[in-house]
């Protein structure tokens, strides 16, 4: 994949270490936001979707997109006793 080049509307949501650097598409921050809202900040299922890169020796994990799922009867109720605290605070 060498001649990747990362989009203009991106955000650096972390790094781990002084290597690998966290990339994710605005549009992919935008739709969490909504996603949250509409579950009212209940449990919601999201995958991120994306791919680890290098790019002139830096790597590079670089979240493009996102996909949805229901959580299962029997599984809702299992993150309860977490603090809740919205996706989007956290990493974008």
């Amino acid at each position: 994949m060498q001649d990747f080049t990362l989009p203009a509307n991106i955000k650096q949501i972390g790094s781990i270490g002084d290597g690998l650097r966290i990339y994710v598409e605005d549009y992919v921050c935008t739709f969490l936001q909504q996603y949250a809202e509409a579950g009212e900040y209940n449990e919601r299922l999201a995958f991120l979707v994306g791919r680890h890169i290098v790019i002139d020796g830096q790597e590079i994990l670089f979240v493009a997109g996102h996909c949805t799922a229901s959580i299962p009867r029997s599984m809702r109720g299992f993150y309860g006793s977490l603090r809740r605290v919205s996706v989007m605070q956290r990493i974008c």
